[in-house]
């Protein structure tokens, strides 16, 4: 069940469209809008439904409402394509996203768009059709603990079942989600002087990074997504989805331009504006311009925590600074007409002289998480003044040290979040090594 199915009036767009899709090697067919209305056909197989919309047209709203409320098309995600007209008309455009449609593309259609926006849905389409599947034999299995309550032996042994049956589906979702982290090579290559450490709270997670090279800069991007485990990794997708295509797609290379567009994107995606729905995500957005020895920074309320030593001079550091983020986070309505993110600026050298930068960029995880002997929050001042002790360490060194603090503190307790620190150092051999290789 992984057809495009093609919905429009218009035989020239039809013969682009399939054009594109049969050149691309998608499985795909199409119907005319107003057929579909006086005679359903079976669109079981079909997974993406791109349906035109042309400008003062009613037919394709009358199809995406077919579509939505019909129980044999609720499983096909819906693409508009729109006439400009449209596009720049806010309420036009979201009177389609409202009605059911999943994302949209504005005519005329370029290939690289298409293809993106259709391996998206389909990425998606597949991953809800997986979990939905494990978590139906999930229940299934549950069902048959509550049937076999005469044999306690049996209970406990299907109950065990059932039980790792659950950690199976989540380990499988983990690696699903993993698909869309960096790879390790890629952020060496980038970053060669980092770590990351990185424990979520139940196999998944609802903390991400995210990391691309654009231009002359290093875009890195933590984020802490409203809830955590099955939840929190919903939310990450959806946080992966629009960073690719505000920064890939679109190339919004500013820090805080990129939040703002991200943050309309989670409204949009999630229809805040017409539900109660008020998930969000907290994000830090760092861009590092190794061309103009500049790191550029904008956050929806986490922070950046960084430790500058310059060369040739007497002074030391003796704590760590910190460059606060937005009040406000990412998705939600609160004071949503005031919601604009600053931008903030760190010079990494001059006059060719390049200093030493340590930056940490995290979730709350670590630093709200209950332990030691009065169980109490770690808090964010230890963990300032833990990332201080161990600036000068390497990378490496600073990621285990992390860990043996946490597991001390914990001490065999639950952890309550998911846990997300990335750490990375700019020095003149980093500069170097980024203007050379990259």
């Amino acid at each position: 069940m992984q057809k495009v199915t093609i919905i429009s009036q218009n035989p020239q767009l039809i013969q682009q469209l399939s054009y594109l899709l049969e050149r691309e090697g998608y499985d795909f067919f199409a119907l005319n809008g107003e057929d579909l209305l006086q005679d359903p056909e079976d669109l079981t197989e079909t997974a993406i439904a791109l349906v035109d919309v042309p400008y003062l047209s009613t037919i394709p709203t009358e199809v995406i409402m077919l579509l939505k409320n019909t129980n044999s098309y609720k499983h096909i995600d819906i693409i508009v394509l729109v006439d400009r007209e449209i596009y720049l008309d806010d309420t036009l455009l979201s009177s389609h996203l409202n009605a059911g449609a999943l994302d949209y593309i504005v005519k005329p259609i370029r290939e690289v768009i298409l293809t993106v926006r259709i391996d998206t849905a389909l990425q998606r389409h597949k991953f809800l059709q997986e979990i939905t599947q494990k978590n139906l034999q999930f229940a299934q299995q549950q069902l048959q603990i509550i049937k076999q309550t005469e044999e306690i032996h049996k209970q406990r042994e299907i109950a065990q079942n059932a039980i790792n049956n659950l950690k199976s589906s989540l380990n499988y979702a983990q690696r699903i989600q993993n698909i869309f982290l960096p790879e390790k090579d890629y952020i060496n290559q980038l970053l060669p002087k980092h770590f990351i450490f990185f424990r979520p709270k139940d196999i998944v997670s609802g903390d991400f990074y995210w990391l691309s090279k654009c231009q002359n800069k290093v875009i890195l991007v933590v984020a802490d997504c409203t809830g955590h485990g099955v939840p929190g990794a919903f939310m990450s997708m959806i946080g992966f989805e629009q960073l690719h295509d505000i920064i890939n797609i679109h190339q919004v290379y500013s820090p805080e331009e990129i939040l703002n567009k991200l943050h309309i994107g989670v409204k949009t995606v999630l229809r805040q504006d017409k539900t109660a729905n008020r998930d969000g995500m907290d994000v830090a957005v760092a861009i590092i311009d190794y061309e103009n020895l500049l790191l550029e920074f904008s956050a929806a309320k986490n922070p950046l925590y960084f430790i500058q030593h310059l060369p040739n001079t007497q002074e030391i550091p003796t704590e760590v600074s910190i460059i606060r983020g937005d009040i406000l986070p990412v998705g939600g309505v609160q004071l949503d007409e005031g919601r604009n993110f600053v931008k903030s600026t760190i010079l990494l050298g001059e006059n060719n002289t390049i200093y030493t930068t340590i930056c940490y960029l995290f979730s709350d995880g670590y630093q709200d998480q209950f332990g030691g002997e009065k169980d109490r929050k770690f808090s964010p001042k230890r963990f300032r003044e833990l990332l201080f002790t161990l600036h000068t360490q390497t990378m490496d060194e600073q990621s285990q040290q992390l860990e043996k603090v946490m597991d001390t503190w914990i001490n065999g307790a639950n952890q309550i979040d998911d846990m997300l620190i990335f750490g990375f150092c700019i020095d003149n051999e980093v500069i170097t090594m980024l203007r050379t290789t990259l």
